[in-house]
């Protein structure tokens, strides 16, 4: 008797700054999805793609749709574009990838001194507050309710997760999200099944966000100290990270992250992220990601294994 196909299930969830609805997200999120199955050749019309959507809770009203009033503070400077089909030259990336390791040792020795942490709690805590808004607030602010923003917020992305629980799951975490999903799958859900981690665009290799995470489980930071993968991520984990990206400025995930008991780690890949809007390049934003060949081909193994 054959074996019935257990169905899959993507499920992104989204990064820092306010947002366009939720619906309009989705659909260019599944958009740049598709694009990029189309651009090595494994173009699909269908599969079951989900988004958790947090914006709403740090921000009243979302991003406009329609881009008429360009000085509104509402306005989106950064809408879904498509591909012009540009790729970095390898030598070049090859050379800024040099010049980011070594700028994660230089950090290393600023952030750790003869083995123990220097007391720079303030000063990163302040860069928390001028440059990542969000991030702040995940960490340190509440609800009216008194409920944590935090807890709000990976309370989202576990109840997606719990609904699909008879799926075969691949979560894709762009940004802040991909703390949200560390949080929630090692704090919130252990025992959730993850097929398949692919992270993109992610801070999980900055100091502070890794001293928050260690705070959380009652441990501190210290020279060569490694964080754990979640025990529910079942066959892979991959970060995705473009040089020319400040957020996943330390994009290496191996080097801080230890493997789990599947042996399951992150596998760490430089790409390159073509999103441009109005001849202004963004590195960082979401739909470049979504289409890159590498992430492309993650995909398309995921949706026909």
């Amino acid at each position: 008797m054959l074996k019935r196909k257990k169905k899959k299930v993507i499920i992104g969830i989204h990064g820092l700054a306010n947002k366009p609805p939720a619906w309009l997200l989705k659909y260019w999120w599944k958009k740049s999805i598709r694009e990029g199955l189309k651009r090595i050749n494994k173009g699909r019309w269908m599969f079951k793609f989900k988004m958790v959507y947090w914006a709403d809770i740090m921000y009243s009203e979302p991003l406009s749709v329609f881009p008429f009033n360009k000085k509104g503070p509402l306005y989106n400077d950064e809408p879904y574009a498509k591909s012009r089909n540009q790729a970095e030259n390898k030598k070049i990336m090859n050379l800024k990838i040099k010049l980011l390791n070594k700028l994660e040792e230089i950090t290393d020795k600023l952030f750790l001194k003869n083995g123990r942490f220097l007391n720079l709690d303030k000063i990163f805590e302040a860069v928390i507050k001028l440059l990542f808004r969000d991030l702040d607030e995940y960490y340190n602010k509440t609800l009216e309710n008194g409920k944590a923003i935090k807890d709000e917020v990976r309370g989202r992305l576990a109840e997606k997760i719990s609904r699909y629980s008879d799926y075969e799951i691949l979560i894709i975490a762009h940004s802040m999200g991909s703390i949200i999903s560390y949080d929630t799958l090692g704090f919130l859900i252990p025992d959730a099944k993850i097929d398949t981690f692919v992270t993109i665009g992610s801070p999980l290799g900055m100091q502070f966000v890794m001293k928050k995470i260690l705070a959380e489980q009652g441990l501190k930071y210290t020279e060569n100290i490694m964080l754990d993968t979640p025990e529910n991520i079942n066959n892979a984990w991959f970060n995705f990270a473009d040089p020319d990206d400040k957020v996943a400025v330390i994009y290496r995930l191996g080097k801080n992250y230890k493997h789990n008991s599947r042996k399951i780690g992150p596998v760490d890949t430089v790409v390159y992220n073509d999103y441009e809007f109005n001849n202004k390049r963004n590195p960082h934003k979401s739909y470049g990601y979504l289409r890159t060949p590498e992430l492309s081909g993650i995909i398309n193994d995921f949706l026909s294994s």
